[in-house]
């Protein structure tokens, strides 16, 4: 009776987290720029991808899923940009890396990574699948980033991984 109401007691909470990443995801206001905290953006978008993902491996019949893991840097800095498009982006290469991996050996793995170098914060997405950075949303995603003063570079690191390189300006302690 106790294991039943622990495993209730968890998918209440992963419902309420997957409705909070929902309602932050779909905000009315597409344009608006705000302050970001990436941690907090890419833990939303996370919640997001493994929902959609656990529904598609279901809708597929199959349990292959990369192994992803996140590496998050505490007390990240902030930058400006739109919420709503940012997490777009990253639910993009997500799917992409994902898409990359999907059946190509047994050790799928994608790294989420958040850190700061010099006066930028960064956003790194690793797999071990199949280069796909030749995508046409890509230039979306480019451009998009641009939009928030930041920079976005595909690295091949010679067939052995795909990295997606996401760098925005710190924004100044005073704002």
């Amino acid at each position: 009776c106790t294991e039943i109401l622990d495993n209730q007691s968890k998918a209440v909470d992963r419902v309420g987290n997957i409705v909070n990443s929902l309602r932050n995801f779909a905000r009315a206001d597409s344009d608006n720029i705000e302050i970001i905290d990436l941690n907090e953006i890419t833990n939303d978008t996370m919640a997001l991808y493994r929902q959609r993902n656990t529904k598609r491996n279901t809708r597929r019949n199959t349990e292959t899923e990369a192994t992803i893991q996140k590496y998050l840097a505490p007390e990240l800095p902030h930058f400006k940009g739109n919420i709503i498009k940012l997490q777009q982006v990253i639910m993009d290469f997500l799917s992409k890396a994902n898409d990359a991996c999907d059946g190509k050996h047994e050790d799928q793995r994608i790294t989420i990574e958040t850190l700061t170098e010099g006066p930028t914060v960064v956003l790194k997405i690793t797999h071990n699948g199949a280069d796909n950075s030749q995508d046409q949303g890509i230039a979306i995603s480019h451009s998009v980033i641009q939009s928030f003063g930041g920079t976005l570079n595909i690295e091949d690191h010679q067939g052995v991984s795909t990295s997606v390189v996401i760098k925005f300006p710190i924004l100044p302690i005073d704002v």
